[in-house]
C-alpha cells in the first residue's frame, strides 16, 4: 500500500468522506426505528411517501449511514443495500447489479441523480470510473429493488437508485472536509450555503479527489511475469501491461438553488460540473502481411499494441424545478434538464463518444375521494456525438451524429379499499425512436394490507422493459484479425482453404433486429415494527425474463463475411449481439433492525439469488444450426446467498466506532484470463493448459470508521479502514472491450476531517 498522503493527513488528524453532525440535523440512531419507517421517501412514485407504505421493497441509504460508512466511492456505500451486488473488477471499475446478473454495464437499473436521469444512453449503464459526486454533498440514496416501469419507462426493470444532495437550509453555512489515505489517495471539499434573501438560498461546492488505484497486481509489476500453466509449473513471457492504470483524478463543483416565494411553490435547480480522467488500457491491432515473407527470419505479423489510454470525461448538467405542494395528495411538479457528457473512452483503440440530452417532464397528483391518482408525461431529447474515429482504429459508428426521441406518458391510481387496503393500478406507454415508434406499455398492479400502523403486507405483479442502448444498434467494435489465406494454409492442420474470413477482422456487431428484453415480476414482502426497538422488511421476487441479449459465438471455419456498416468499404466476420435467451430469476431480501439502547443500533441483512431454466434460442443464420449457450460466468457473477450486518455504536466522551460486515457464498470471478497471452478466453484460442481462471470462493469483508466529535459537533475527526481482513486477492475481471489484466483488491485505510461552521 502507498501511504504518500496518508502520512501527511494522519498527522493532522483526520476523516472519512462524511461530514460533522452539526445541529439541526437528523441523527437516526438517536430516532425509534419506528420514525425511521415514517421518513418520507419520493422515488418509488415521485410523490412523496412513508416508507412504511410503500408497495416495493426500499432501502434508504441516509446522512448518518454515509457519515458513518467510511466510505469513499458511491459503490462503496451501494454495496451496503441488500439486494444490491457490488465487485471491483479494479479500483474505478465495478461489476454491479440489482436483483440481476451483475456485469459492467447493467441496463435494467434507472440511475438519478436529484431526479435528472444519469444512466449513459450508449452504454445503458453508468460508467463508474467516470462518475463523480462528493458523497459529503449527499442527503439520502433511495434504493428500489424491483421493475419500477410504470413510472420510470424503459431500463428500470430490476431497480431504481435515485441521488438526493443537500440543499437549502440543510446546506447553510460553510463546511470544509480533507480526506485522505492509502493509495495517495486525497480529497478535500467545501461548500457554502446562505439565504441571499428572504426564502432564498444559495449553495455553492467544489471538490478535488485523487487516487493511484489499488496496488499493482505483483504478477504484472516487471518487465516479464512468470505466467501459471494449468496443471502446474510456470513459463516466463514478457509483461504486456506495464503502463499505470486504475488512477482516478476528478474535479467537480456546482452551484444549487432554492427559492420558496410562497409556503407552496418552490423553486429549485442547479448548475452542476464534473471532469473526471483516469488510466485504462487500450490496443492498437496491427494487419497480418498479404503475402507470406520471402524470408523464414522475417516479422510475420507486428504485435498488437497494448498501452495505457488517459480516459477524460467532461459532463454538465443544468437543472430547473417547480414544485407546487398544497397538500400531501395535491401536488404538482415541472422538471426541465440539460445534460452534456464528452468521453474520450479507452475502448478498443479508443474514440471520443458523447450525448446531449433534454427533457421535460411534468407530473399532476391529486386525491379525489378515495383515489389517490399520479399522471406524468415527459419528452427527452437525445443526440448522440461520436469523433475520434481512426481510419487505423478499432472502434466504428455509422452514424457520428444520430438524433432520437423518447416520448412517454403514465398514468397510476391508488385506491383506497376500506381502511386497510390499498390497490394500486398504473401504466406507462413510451416510444423510443431508436428503436420503434410503436409505444413499449409498462404496466403494474400493486396491494397493500396494512392490519396496524405498524405493519405493511404488499403484493405486485408488473411486466417491465429494457431497450438497447446505442451500443447495440450502432458500434462496430473489432476484435482481432483472422490470419490471411497463407498462414492457414501452412500453420492449421486439415484446413481446406478458401475461408471468406481469412484475413478480416472479427468484430462484435449490433443484430439485424435488436429488439427490448422484457421482464415480467411478481414480487411480495412484509415490514413492521415492535415495541419500538425492533424492525423488519422482508421481500422476495420472481422474474421471467425474455429476449436477454447476448454475442452470437464465432463462426471458427470463417465462412461467414459481411460488409461492415460502420466503416465501408470493409468487411468483417461478425459476431452479432442480439435476443438469444430467456431465463427466470428468484430471490428475496430479509433485513432487521434492533435498537437495543439509545446509543447502539444492530442491521442484519440476508439476500438470496438464482438465475434458472435458462434457455438459449437459436443462434441467427448459423450453418450448422446451433443455439445459444450463455458463458457459465454469466449467470454466476450475483452470489446466490449474501449476509450483511451493521454495527452503529455512541461511545462515550464523543466518539462513535461504526463496524460493517458482509459474507457471500462462491461466485464467479470472471471470464477465464490465459496468462500466457494475456488476453480473455474469448478473444483468443490456445492450448487449454494456458488458460488460468481464478477460482470461485467465498468472500468476507469487514469495514470500520471511529469518529470523533469535537468543539460542540462542529469537528468531526475520523478513522477508517476497509477490506480490513482481506488479502489481495482478484475480486472480479471482465474483459467487455477493454483489453486489461485481473487487478486485485486489498485492505486501505485512510483519516480525515471535516468543520462545519
Amino acid at each position: 500500500m502507498k501511504l504518500g498522503i496518508f502520512g501527511i493527513i494522519s498527522a493532522a488528524g483526520a476523516i472519512c468522506c462524511a461530514g460533522a453532525r452539526a445541529e439541526g440535523d437528523v441523527d437516526l440512531t438517536a430516532l425509534s426505528l419506528k420514525r425511521i419507517m415514517d421518513l418520507d421517501v419520493t422515488s418509488v412514485s415521485k410523490r412523496t411517501q412513508k416508507m412504511r407504505d410503500v408497495a416495493t421493497s426500499i432501502y434508504v441509504i441516509n446522512e448518518d449511514d454515509i457519515r458513518r460508512s467510511g466510505a469513499t466511492r458511491l459503490q462503496d456505500l451501494l454495496k451496503l443495500a441488500p439486494g444490491a451486488w457490488f465487485s471491483d473488477a479494479s479500483y474505478t471499475m465495478p461489476i454491479q447489479g440489482v436483483r440481476e446478473g451483475a456485469n459492467f454495464f447493467s441496463t435494467t437499473q434507472a440511475w438519478l441523480l436529484d431526479g435528472v436521469p444519469i444512466t449513459n444512453p450508449i452504454i445503458g449503464g453508468i460508467f463508474f470510473n467516470a462518475f463523480d459526486i462528493p458523497l459529503e454533498d449527499i442527503e439520502r440514496i433511495e434504493v428500489i429493488k424491483g421493475p419500477g416501469g410504470t413510472i420510470y419507462g424503459a431500463n428500470s426493470a430490476s431497480g431504481i437508485v435515485s441521488i438526493f444532495t443537500k440543499r437549502g437550509e440543510a446546506a447553510e453555512g460553510m463546511k470544509v472536509s480533507l480526506a485522505g489515505g492509502t493509495q495517495n489517495y486525497l480529497a478535500p471539499y467545501v461548500r457554502y450555503g446562505v439565504e441571499a434573501r428572504d426564502d432564498l438560498f444559495l449553495t455553492l461546492w467544489g471538490r478535488f479527489k485523487t487516487h493511484d488505484g489499488y496496488d499493482r497486481n505483483p504478477l504484472f509489476s516487471g518487465d516479464s511475469l512468470d505466467a501459471p500453466i494449468n496443471g502446474g509449473g510456470e513459463l516466463r513471457v514478457a509483461n504486456h501491461f506495464r503502463g499505470r492504470d486504475d488512477y482516478q483524478e476528478g474535479i467537480s463543483g456546482g452551484l444549487k438553488w432554492e427559492y420558496q416565494p410562497y409556503d407552496d411553490w418552490k423553486w429549485s435547480g442547479q448548475i452542476l460540473q464534473s471532469n473526471v480522467a483516469d488510466g485504462q488500457y487500450s490496443v492498437q491491432l496491427f494487419l497480418w502481411p498479404d503475402a507470406e515473407p520471402a524470408s523464414p527470419q522475417a516479422q510475420q505479423k507486428r504485435p498488437d499494441s497494448v498501452y495505457t489510454n488517459r480516459e477524460e470525461m467532461d459532463q454538465t448538467i443544468v437543472q430547473a424545478r417547480l414544485d407546487v405542494t398544497q397538500s400531501r395528495d395535491d401536488a404538482w411538479f415541472v422538471n426541465a434538464y440539460h445534460l452534456r457528457n464528452r468521453y474520450d473512452v479507452a475502448l478498443a483503440s479508443g474514440i471520443q463518444m458523447g450525448y446531449d440530452i433534454s427533457e421535460l417532464e411534468a407530473q399532476k397528483n391529486i386525491a379525489i375521494s378515495r383515489n389517490h391518482l399520479s399522471a406524468g408525461a415527459n419528452a427527452r431529447r437525445v443526440q448522440f456525438e461520436f469523433a475520434d474515429m481512426r481510419d487505423d482504429g478499432s472502434a466504428f459508428v455509422s452514424n457520428p451524429h444520430n438524433l432520437a426521441y423518447l416520448l412517454g406518458g403514465f398514468l397510476q391510481d391508488e385506491i383506497e379499499i376500506g381502511k386497510r387496503w390499498n390497490l394500486t393500478l398504473g401504466a406507462k406507454a413510451e416510444t423510443w425512436t431508436l428503436i420503434s415508434m410503436v409505444p413499449e406499455i409498462s404496466p403494474s398492479v400493486r396491494f397493500a394490507y396494512k392490519p396496524s400502523e405498524e405493519m405493511t403486507w404488499w403484493a405486485a405483479a408488473s411486466r417491465s422493459i429494457t431497450t438497447p442502448a446505442y451500443a447495440q444498434w450502432d458500434i462496430e467494435v473489432r476484435e482481432a484479425e483472422i490470419p490471411p489465406e497463407w498462414y492457414l494454409r501452412k500453420n492449421v492442420p486439415g484446413y481446406a482453404g478458401n475461408a471468406p474470413g481469412a484475413g478480416h477482422f472479427v468484430a462484435l456487431v449490433p443484430g439485424d433486429d435488436v429488439k427490448p428484453v422484457t421482464f415480467y415480476s411478481l414480487e411480495a414482502g412484509h415490514r413492521g415494527s415492535y415495541a419500538q426497538k425492533l424492525q423488519w422488511d422482508v421481500s422476495t421476487f420472481y422474474s421471467w425474463v425474455r429476449g436477454q441479449l447476448g454475442a452470437t459465438p464465432l463462426d471458427s471455419t470463417f465462412q461467414t463475411l459481411v460488409a461492415s456498416k460502420a466503416h465501408p468499404p470493409d468487411s468483417i466476420v461478425p459476431v452479432y449481439e442480439t435476443n438469444l435467451a430467456d431465463y427466470e430469476s428468484f430471490g428475496g431480501e430479509a433485513l432487521a433492525r434492533y435498537l437495543p439502547t439509545e446509543f447502539l443500533r444492530l442491521e442484519l441483512s440476508y439476500c438470496l439469488f438464482y438465475i434458472h431454466n435458462f434457455q438459449g434460442e437459436a443462434i441467427p443464420g448459423d450453418s450448422r444450426g446451433r443455439t445459444f449457450e450463455m458463458p457459465e460466468d454469466y449467470l454466476r457473477r450475483t452470489p446466490n446467498h449474501v449476509g450483511r450486518a451493521k454495527v452503529y455504536c455512541d461511545l462515550p466522551f464523543g466518539f462513535g466506532l461504526s463496524v460493517s460486515g458482509l459474507v457471500s457464498s462462491s461466485y464467479s470471478r470472471g471470464e477465464a484470463f490465459n496468462y500466457f497471452e494475456q488476453l480473455p478466453v474469448s478473444q483468443t484460442l490456445v492450448h487449454n493448459q494456458s488458460i488460468i481462471v481464478d477460482p470461485p470462493s467465498m468472500e468476507y469483508q469487514l469495514d470500520f470508521s471511529l469518529q470523533k466529535h469535537l468543539m460542540n459537533d462542529r469537528l468531526a475527526v475520523t478513522v477508517w479502514g476497509r477490506n480490513v481482513l482481506a488479502d489481495p486477492f482478484v475480486e472480479n475481471y471482465n474483459q467487455y472491450g477493454w483489453t486489461t489484466f485481473p487487478h486485485q483488491v486489498h485492505r486501505t485505510f485512510g483519516t480525515g476531517l471535516v468543520y462545519q461552521f
